[in-house]
């Protein structure tokens, strides 16, 4: 090994000085209270960009709440007289909970004739 190789090797920190440094370095920079990623994009007036999964669940969702309203505005529409109805949903949601309380099994139901 040459002179200067060994007199490099000789300056070198020691492991422990090596981790003081790393341990003052966390210390300062814990202080700091710098700002995250996403308040520095939103200062910017940008943000992450989604995911695949976060686009689809959104469209999800969006999907079922224009079903959830297309459907109230349908009864809303249907011709049929409010005590008719409210009887037809009151119907409807006795079958649901049956069904659900008894296993998912759908009841079989005959059409009036």
């Amino acid at each position: 090994m040459s002179s200067a190789m060994k007199e490099f090797m000789n300056n070198l920190p020691s492991k422990e000085d090596i981790a003081e440094i790393l341990f003052k370095l966390k210390d300062l920079t814990g202080n700091l209270n710098l700002p995250s990623k996403d308040e520095l994009l939103s200062n910017a007036g940008l943000r992450t960009r989604s995911t695949t999964t976060e686009d689809v669940l959104m469209g999800l969702g969006m999907f079922g709440a224009g079903i959830l309203v297309g459907a109230g505005i349908a009864l809303m529409f249907a011709p049929k007289s409010g005590r008719e109805l409210r009887q037809d949903l009151s119907e409807r949601a006795s079958e649901l909970r049956d069904e659900y309380i008894g296993g998912g099994e759908p009841q079989t139901h005959s059409a009036p004739i």
